[in-house]
């Protein structure tokens, strides 16, 4: 559904959000286990830290949702005081 640009050898082509995210999860998990073997040549970079974020991020998301699912909605002309 949402789609991202993305610079390719021929020109910028638009690709869906979930191919980029999964090509995303990938590199940083090659670069994770890259970094486990050699740490001097990694430049203290925290790959796997990146995708432990961005699973943190996906929970708090789903927690948050939860607890707005009972809210009530807010009174009309909220926004006028």
């Amino acid at each position: 559904k949402n789609r991202v640009r993305v610079l390719m050898r021929g020109g910028v082509a638009a690709v869906p959000a979930i191919v980029v995210l999964g090509f995303w999860i990938f590199i940083q998990l090659i670069n994770g286990m890259g970094s486990i073997a050699n740490t001097s040549d990694t430049g203290g970079v925290a790959y796997l830290a990146h995708i432990g974020g961005f699973v943190a991020g996906l929970l708090l998301v789903s927690l948050f949702a939860a607890g707005r699912r009972g809210a009530q909605p807010a009174e009309p002309g909220w926004a006028a005081r």
